[in-house]
């Protein structure tokens, strides 16, 4: 199995439909994750997580899984991963 990811839906529908036509590919499809990452950079190290946590949840439903990416030297890097 390979996944590819496109940049809009039109393109994936597009590389779906050529795939299609080679003998060597035996099924293709478009697939709609459930989930997604969303992605925060440049956050102080001393931000509040549950901040963020507080905001995501009021606009969105909510969140499976957070992230606080650290360094070499386990200091926060400034980036912020949320699995809505």
């Amino acid at each position: 199995m390979v996944e590819f990811t496109c940049r809009t839906r039109r393109s994936a529908e597009n590389l779906a439909e050529a795939l299609s036509t080679r003998e060597e590919v035996t099924f293709a499809r478009v697939r709609d994750p459930e989930y997604t990452d969303v992605k925060f950079h440049w956050v102080p190290s001393d931000f509040p997580d549950e901040k963020i946590q507080g905001v995501i949840n009021t606009l969105c439903r909510d969140i499976r899984y957070s992230q606080i990416p650290k360094d070499r030297r386990g200091k926060a890097n400034g980036r912020r991963i949320y699995n809505i």
